[in-house]
């Protein structure tokens, strides 16, 4: 029975766990098993995480960071407490955030050394973390509390400059993401009726206090911005409204952000996205807090490309250029395409 999945990283193949612990490397779109392994992990819950070229296998008990090809496990270690799943990842895969409750860590890959191993380091916050994201060279980490948003070095932990005054919005905060120009994009929502969801953007490429570019509500008068994204390349900013189900799309021209789209969906679906392909990548992946509901939309437009909605199907991913949707469903892969 399939427990958890992630598209490897050549987007032709998913890794998948089961609850004997076995991890599989299943060729798409067929579903060929090309490899299989029993991992490091101590216990059969097994929780599947991209990182990179590699896999985070997360468990009650421990955790294993697995190369996404050979599945042979690069480095683990055991938990003195379950975590919940990973907040935060590098694009490279080196370093990751998780974290439970109010104990949050920083975990780096550290292949330096004769064996490689995780190395642990506890976030410095006195409150529950509600978003983190790294930039795209991974040196810095964006950590957002209800006290607002602290930028900290990735490698050091601590605030630099101007960066010690923080970063605060009219709201609770539910997402930050960098882009490939220095700038931090910030989504807040209080999720009432009578006040409109938002988004902030700054620059943080001088030594000067951050500065905003940008302040929006979006057309949605109610909820909250679930999930942001920033093309790693600079240029591009998406973000999606709970419930309204509004996908809405910025370019930046002349030193300034512009409307590019807005488009509503289906109320109550649309609650993250993802872009494929990294930089120049025309394709964003979403799925929503509705598991009936699936898509695959263009960066440029948010015209709909591909769609699925299929009873008790739920987290699904897009692979390669085919356009393969993949999912579970009763613990069995699907793979839907077109």
């Amino acid at each position: 029975m399939a427990l958890s999945f992630v598209v490897a990283s050549d987007d032709k193949h998913v890794v998948i766990s089961d609850m004997t612990k076995r991890i599989s490397r299943i060729a798409l779109p067929g579903g060929e098993v090309v490899a299989q392994t029993s991992t490091a992990m101590p216990d059969d819950v097994c929780l599947l995480y991209e990182l990179g070229d590699r896999v985070l296998a997360l468990g009650r008990k421990g955790m294993a960071v697995i190369d996404d090809k050979t599945l042979e496990v690069v480095a683990s270690r055991s938990l003195e407490r379950p975590h919940y799943l990973p907040i935060a990842t590098t694009l490279a895969g080196d370093a990751f955030v998780t974290g439970k409750y109010s104990v949050w860590e920083l975990h780096r890959l550290n292949m330096e050394s004769e064996v490689p191993t995780l190395e642990v380091l506890p976030l410095p916050s006195a409150q529950r973390p509600l978003a983190a994201a790294f930039s795209p060279d991974g040196r810095l980490l964006a950590l957002a509390t209800k006290d607002g948003v602290r930028v900290l070095d990735s490698r050091s932990l601590e605030e630099t400059g101007s960066r010690e005054t923080g970063i605060k919005a009219p709201g609770t905060i539910h997402c930050v993401a960098f882009d490939g120009n220095d700038h931090l994009a910030v989504g807040w929502g209080l999720g009432l009726v009578e006040k409109a969801p938002g988004v902030l953007v700054y620059d943080l490429g001088s030594d000067a206090p951050p500065e905003e570019l940008m302040s929006r509500s979006p057309r949605a008068t109610s909820g909250v911005i679930r999930s942001i994204l920033c093309d790693p390349g600079g240029g591009r900013l998406l973000f999606g409204i709970a419930p309204a189900g509004i996908l809405a799309g910025f370019q930046l021209e002349d030193d300034a952000w512009t409307e590019a789209f807005a488009v509503e969906y289906q109320e109550g679906t649309w609650s993250g996205f993802r872009l494929r392909g990294g930089p120049g990548g025309d394709e964003v992946y979403v799925s929503g807090m509705n598991p009936q509901h699936s898509s695959v939309v263009h960066i440029d437009s948010g015209e709909l490309l591909m769609q699925h909605q299929v009873q008790g199907l739920f987290r699904l991913q897009s692979a390669g250029q085919g356009r393969f949707l993949v999912g579970l469903r009763a613990g069995r892969l699907v793979v839907k395409g077109r």
